[in-house]
């Protein structure tokens, strides 16, 4: 019996085959990309909620030892002891220590001690543990400007701890200043010239809040959930500040809950009917308008993409952070 040979033969791709693979694969990759996109950017804003719910339950935990006081660096002992102006923030380098301490020296004219509001987590984190400065959930995962600062000072500065980092979630400037200077519709400046200034600086507390469901204590300096914002030039690609009409920010109340609100909405009531819902919801500063040249002396925040009547940019009501009223006022309803 002759054995025959059986010869395999392999058949190669076509070009209108291979065409047609790379065809699919564009295809599933244009469908896919994004709903990952939009998967990516949901995980970062439940990581937000998460960071701005922890930097709520370290204040509560600073107010439980403190009196029930509110975060507030601006102490009048450590200022007198070393000679600081009251808008200055003196971190002493060792307990035993009298002389040379690290001073954060808030003394922008006209805004004085209101930029610690960009910087108060370090404060916060120093309190909870040595080392803490570290952690990232001071930081929102989108926040690559803050990112590169953040990372930039934790490898060239060895006692982290006494430094004075921006965080990405604010802190309102009403948590330490008192209400009455909130009660018009115009707020009094503040400068270390001004001699009115101390009168307005208040060791304010937990119960000092009328309505804590109400009063928002920490948020988002930008909605980092969306990639682009209006411009005089169309869709530039740059997040939405907290307070532009088209951002959604994430938030932590002062009873240390979180959400989220839309500033339509907040727009829409500070444009009612009522009179008395117009009052209650429009803040006490009108528009947000931070100078670039006060922003840019903290680590060139005012090249963050911030929104403030200048460079082009409008100014938005400067929601949460000068509410009417102060401590006692509310920023959402409830």
């Amino acid at each position: 019996m002759s054995k025959r040979s059986i010869r395999r033969t392999s058949r190669a791709f076509t070009l209108i085959e291979l065409l047609v693979v790379i065809s699919v694969i564009a295809l599933l990759v244009a469908i896919l990309l994004p709903s990952l996109a939009s998967a990516r950017r949901a995980a970062h804003r439940t990581i937000s909620l998460s960071n701005l719910k922890q930097l709520a339950v370290g204040i509560a935990a600073y107010s439980q030892e403190n009196k029930d006081g509110l975060v507030n660096p601006f102490d009048a002992r450590m200022q007198q002891l070393y000679g600081a102006n009251w808008c200055d923030v003196v971190f002493p380098r060792d307990t035993n220590a009298t002389t040379n301490p690290y001073v954060w020296r808030f003394n922008d004219p006209g805004f004085s001690s209101e930029m610690f509001s960009f910087h108060w987590a370090s404060l916060i984190m120093t309190y909870i543990a040595p080392g803490q400065n570290r952690a990232r959930i001071q930081i929102a995962p989108n926040d690559q400007a803050v990112i590169a600062r953040f990372d930039a000072h934790v490898n060239a500065t060895s006692d982290i701890d006494g430094y004075l980092m921006d965080t990405s979630y604010l802190y309102s400037p009403t948590m330490w200043l008192a209400s009455e200077r909130y009660a018009g519709s115009a707020v009094p400046p503040l400068g270390p010239d001004n001699a009115a200034s101390p009168r307005w600086w208040r060791r304010n507390r937990t119960d000092h809040v009328t309505e804590p469901q109400a009063k928002v204590m920490l948020w988002e300096r930008f909605d980092f959930g969306q990639q682009t914002r209006g411009s005089a030039n169309g869709r530039v690609k740059q997040f939405p500040q907290w307070n532009n009409s088209e951002a959604t920010p994430r938030f932590a109340r002062v009873d240390g809950s979180v959400d989220s609100v839309a500033i339509s909405q907040l727009n829409a009531l500070t444009n009612d009917s009522d009179a008395a819902v117009r009052n209650i919801y429009t803040p006490a500063s009108g528009l947000w308008r931070m100078p670039s040249s006060v922003l840019n002396r903290y680590s060139g925040i005012g090249r963050d993409g911030i929104e403030n009547g200048e460079n082009g940019t409008t100014a938005y009501p400067a929601y949460f952070w000068s509410t009417k009223n102060g401590i006692r006022g509310r920023d959402i309803p409830r």
